[in-house]
């Protein structure tokens, strides 16, 4: 157990990188931070927006909500409200994703087809599925909706708030996701090796929720899918680290 103090306010965003060895975080102070998991603390922080690295160009807010490292660990992305934007490990831009409404949730998503893509969950009931190359949009999922009450009256509209993937193998690689909105509902989803994407149910919680993962356990029995959705089978110390106002300024990754 360790305890790494760095950010100035809330924490909104952490994510390990896929060596386990060091992890990039946001928070509410506007800085990215790098952590040495290996020796449990900081090892740089910079300002979003300052200097040459992290550039946002015209970004009027420059606080992010999350970030997440890609699979190879080769890159990251930052969201910033209504945009995410893509850096490489030397910080710099790569894509810059916007929508008209605000984004709540990203995740990187390895496609059957277009490879590696981005998925981004938005105020507008929507899961986009994104180009990481040049942040155009490959598939857009519909499936949460507005709740209504007795079928008349308008309650509330619906976010798209927590998503989590995995592939699981059955004969051929089965992608499964599950997706979660301000309503309380959950909905799963498959995509079958042709990209195209069917609602497999969904659960009403009754509750208010905030994150979802997806656990190894709740797949393993893969025979309550519908499998005919496979197309053309057979034809997952307290550190010594401290609170001072002076943090090594990050210039990449590999400066960790």
């Amino acid at each position: 157990m360790a305890t790494m103090k760095g950010h100035k306010g809330r924490v909104n965003g952490l994510c390990v990188h896929p060596s386990g060895k060091i992890a990039i975080s946001v928070g509410k102070d506007k800085a990215l931070r790098l952590w040495n998991l290996m020796a449990g603390r900081k090892a740089s922080a910079n300002k979003l927006g300052e200097g040459s690295i992290l550039r946002l160009c015209d970004f009027d807010r420059l606080e992010a909500f999350d970030v997440k490292w890609n699979v190879a660990g080769d890159q990251y992305t930052i969201l910033f409200d209504r945009r995410v934007v893509i850096y490489n490990m030397n910080a710099e831009p790569l894509t810059t994703i916007e929508h008209p409404v605000r984004i709540h949730c990203i995740e990187y998503f390895n496609h059957p087809v277009h490879g590696e893509t981005l998925l981004a969950g938005t105020d507008d009931k929507l899961i986009h599925i994104h180009s990481v190359s040049d942040g155009k949009v490959w598939q857009e999922l519909k499936g949460h909706r507005a709740r209504y009450f007795d079928h008349s009256t308008y309650v509330f509209n619906v976010r798209v708030k927590a998503f989590d993937t995995t592939i699981m193998s059955h004969g051929v690689d089965v992608r499964v996701f599950a997706s979660a909105s301000s309503d309380g509902e959950v909905k799963t989803w498959i995509m079958a090796e042709d990209g195209s994407v069917t609602e497999n149910g969904s659960y009403d919680t009754g509750n208010r929720i905030l994150c979802l993962v997806i656990h190894d356990a709740s797949i393993e029995q893969l025979d309550f899918f519908p499998m005919s959705l496979k197309k053309d089978k057979d034809s997952d110390i307290s550190s010594g680290s401290d609170d001072s106002e002076e943090d090594d300024e990050w210039n990449g990754i590999e400066d960790a």
